[in-house]
């Protein structure tokens, strides 16, 4: 059996911690959980056994986006991560909505391309990334990329040397809202996912 190698329960909790820290003060907020994997992919054309995931905090007093993605196991080096939308499940789209990793040469030095983690920091507002052909159609407007992320219209995708197109994809679930969070209440998000992750391990 494949062995599902995601990151331990314990590492996602420091790494929400991180994120918290470097994350601006309180104020509304619009979150999401996701699981990304090959079979998200239409048409099946990947057949990776790598695994995903991604969180994203979306502050509406700030704009800022923070996002922390991890990547297990790819069967070819990555070379980028972006968010796509609007799109279904089913769909697809080169629209970008934010590069996370625009290209190969945006990914720093220190990480591994076959399994590791990323946090940033972005200002959703504005467009990272190029806005033509192989990067993408250009980038929605905020108040579009928020409507496309917030109703499950969007959806996150690994690209890697083997698979150009994508290894690995995963669909946004409609985001949740959480109002003036405390410190302690960011950090039960973080052990909600670090459980979340726990359940999901197999042998």
């Amino acid at each position: 059996m494949i062995r599902s190698r995601l990151i331990t329960a314990s590492r996602w909790l420091g790494l929400c911690a991180a994120l918290l820290v470097a994350g601006p003060a309180a104020a509304d907020r619009l979150t999401w959980q996701l699981d990304l994997d090959s079979g998200q992919i239409p048409n099946g054309l990947s057949s990776s056994n790598g695994l995903g995931q991604a969180w994203l905090d979306y502050n509406t007093d700030t704009d800022h986006l923070s996002v922390l993605v991890s990547w297990t196991a790819l069967e070819g080096d990555l070379t980028g991560i972006h968010i796509h939308g609007p799109a279904g499940p089913a769909e697809g789209t080169r629209t970008h909505i934010l590069d996370i990793f625009g290209e190969a040469t945006d990914i720093p030095s220190g990480l591994d391309r076959r399994t590791d983690h990323h946090s940033a920091l972005f200002h959703l507002g504005e467009a990272h990334g190029e806005d033509e052909i192989p990067h993408g159609d250009g980038h929605l407007p905020l108040a579009q990329a928020l409507d496309a992320m917030a109703s499950g219209q969007a959806f996150v995708m690994f690209h890697s040397e083997a698979y150009l197109d994508g290894e690995l994809r995963g669909q946004l679930p409609l985001a949740t809202l959480v109002p003036e969070p405390s410190t302690s209440g960011l950090v039960g998000i973080g052990l909600a996912a670090a459980i979340a992750v726990g359940r999901r391990r197999t042998t």
